[in-house]
């Protein structure tokens, strides 16, 4: 059972090296977490047309790496009704 914290935070899987993100983000090397803001900016820019993005349709969620397949980022594109 997932373990919510504060409102707006995702769900964090119960049990042994469960961690919240931003502790998680934190324990990362500084390489890493260099690489992973980065690759956020970029994303930020620009999400869907980014080079080694991939689209699911199944799940409506985008992937994409950073650090050179390091890691694995997973991201929703939501349209702004507004903008």
């Amino acid at each position: 059972m997932g373990d919510r914290g504060d409102p707006g935070e995702p769900a964090v899987r119960a049990g042994a090296g469960a961690a919240r993100p931003r502790e998680h983000y934190a324990s990362l090397p500084t390489a890493a977490r260099e690489q992973l803001d980065a690759r956020i900016e970029q994303l930020l820019e620009n999400p869907r047309q980014h080079p080694g993005s991939a689209y699911d349709d199944a799940t409506d969620q985008w992937t994409t790496t950073y650090g050179g397949g390091a890691g694995l980022i997973v991201y929703a594109v939501v349209h702004d009704p507004c903008g």
